[in-house]
């Protein structure tokens, strides 16, 4: 009698050369995502590494060869170790990851595949969670962005400072904006983490950005 098939498992890692992202080693998030892994029963597919791409370009080919591997069939459940990993466009790639885990077509939005699972090693994202998820998921890629925004904006200023001339970020977000999508985030996240949140049509109110590009359902807790 043979048991069921380990699921395949298509792995990705990122490692940007900026000297302001978190400490981490090539390594270490493949040896953290193999564990992941080996403690749900996967068997490992692929695995995908940009070293040395920023997240603010989305057209990475490990990256792209990552998304292919759910979209063409090879993968069963994408693995990554955290959203800022993935990218730092927010919502904009975001959408499309999810387009990829829920087996959608992007151009009319219906289901023209057998959806894939998704989940995280540092920041323990799992598409089994549902709405839950989404809303975790859509929060962390916003966070992810406006980190982005502001090592942009630092760099920035340290260069002024030290006379050099430097270019001027597209769409730069204030610290204080900054400042309260992050606090924001951080309460909507706990809220996630005690049950799942409201209807469809309040989930897409937390989920689209007003003009200033921070998500209304992020500023609507901080002025509760």
């Amino acid at each position: 009698m043979t048991g069921r098939s380990a699921l395949r498992a298509s792995l990705y890692v990122r490692l940007s050369k900026a000297a302001d992202e978190r400490s981490l080693s090539m390594q270490g998030m493949v040896d953290d995502l193999r564990r992941l892994c080996a403690a749900h029963g996967f068997a490992e597919a692929a695995l995908r590494i940009d070293d040395g791409s920023s997240g603010g370009i989305r057209n990475r080919p490990a990256f792209r060869e990552w998304l292919a591997d759910a979209t063409e069939g090879n993968a069963d459940v994408l693995v990554a170790w955290h959203v800022d990993r993935l990218s730092r466009e927010g919502l904009n790639v975001a959408a499309t990851i999810l387009d990829v885990i829920e087996g959608k077509d992007p151009e009319t939005g219906r289901v023209v595949r057998p959806p894939v699972g998704l989940i995280g090693y540092d920041d323990r994202l799992d598409s089994a969670d549902g709405e839950g998820f989404r809303l975790n998921f859509l929060v962390k890629a916003e966070i992810a962005r406006a980190e982005l925004q502001r090592m942009k904006s630092r760099s920035q200023g340290l260069a002024t400072a030290n006379g050099a001339e430097s270019e001027k970020p597209a769409a730069p977000i204030s610290m204080a904006t900054g400042n309260s999508m992050l606090l924001a985030a951080r309460r909507l996240l706990r809220m996630v983490s005690r049950e799942a949140i409201g209807t469809s049509s309040e989930m897409q109110a937390f989920a689209h950005p007003n003009q200033s590009g921070v998500p209304i359902g992020l500023l609507l807790i901080v002025q509760s």
